[in-house]
């Protein structure tokens, strides 16, 4: 039989022991750094089967853009909570939106096979049918709203588009006679008499307006060999506004050969009038008729 004086010893090295175990423990909770929050598995989706594609796929204008990523590292509230915003934007090279931004709010309540859950956000943009070439970024960033902890990320959206080269001032590029609408370019604007011509052109550089608006109006005459006035195109316009400022107007014209025109060099006066920049501008091209 044990002694009271015997078993006092026992209890009291008992308590010390558990004392120091409780110390440490607490040492290393205290040297546990917080979760970090991250942003991660930011990828481009198949527009079909929602599955990753190679992050330098290239996109035509008018595409969908598919997007998703995860959110991981955030906080845990002592009542078993995590909430954390997210929001996403996007940027050309003309340092303008592309598409309209997103953003939102994950505030859940978490359960124990809650422990490894990282939230998803999709996100899709509509790539504007009139966007250059060039390389356009889509940017997330998120917010540990417990812990004030932020995160964020970029990914790049190729885009093959119109060559068209950016201007300061109203002007007219990529002009090209063919035998067909939107046909190979001609190497030599040679015609028959009767023949149909077709041509093609870019007008750049022109000035916005509230909204991204513009407002373009053309007019073309046609001199012969010795500069004289030879036929007038009925004056044509164009309009509009968008999301995304449209930086180049596709133009194109049409015009049949009278089959008893005389042979020679003619040109072709193209005059551009930027309503919305109060400018204008005339450009020649010369073709020949045989």
């Amino acid at each position: 039989m044990w002694s009271p004086r015997k078993i006092f010893p026992l209890c009291l090295l008992a308590s010390v022991v558990l004392a120091s175990a409780a110390v440490g423990l607490a040492q290393e909770a205290e040297g546990e750094e917080p979760p970090t929050l991250q942003i991660i598995r930011l990828d481009l989706l198949d527009s079909f089967a929602n599955y990753p594609i190679a992050n330098d796929s290239v996109f035509a204008p008018g595409d969908i853009v598919n997007v998703a990523f995860n959110l991981k590292g955030y906080t845990e509230s002592e009542t078993y909570r995590m909430k954390v915003s997210w929001k996403v934007t996007t940027n050309g090279p003309a340092g303008l939106p592309f598409a309209p931004g997103s953003d939102g709010l994950f505030d859940a309540e978490l359960a124990p096979e809650d422990e490894e859950w990282e939230p998803v956000v999709r996100y899709q943009a509509e790539l504007p049918y009139h966007l250059p070439t060039g390389s356009y970024r889509i940017h997330v960033e998120a917010k540990d709203e417990l812990s004030g902890a932020t995160a964020e990320s970029d990914l790049d959206v190729h885009v093959a588009g119109p060559p068209v080269v950016r201007s300061d001032v109203l002007s007219v590029q990529n002009f090209t006679f063919s035998l067909t609408a939107g046909g190979t370019p001609l190497r030599q604007a040679v015609f028959r008499p009767g023949a149909t011509i077709f041509a093609s052109f870019d007008i750049t550089g022109y000035k916005l307006g509230e909204g991204n608006s513009y407002e373009l109006s053309s007019h073309l005459d046609l001199l012969d060999a010795e500069g004289s006035h030879a036929y007038s195109f009925n004056p044509q316009g164009e309009k509009g506004s968008r999301f995304y400022p449209r930086l180049s107007v596709p133009a194109g014209l049409r015009f049949d050969l009278d089959p008893t025109i005389e042979p020679g060099i003619y040109t072709l006066v193209l005059t551009v009038t930027d309503i919305v920049g109060q400018e204008s501008l005339s450009s020649q091209e010369t073709f020949e008729i045989r």
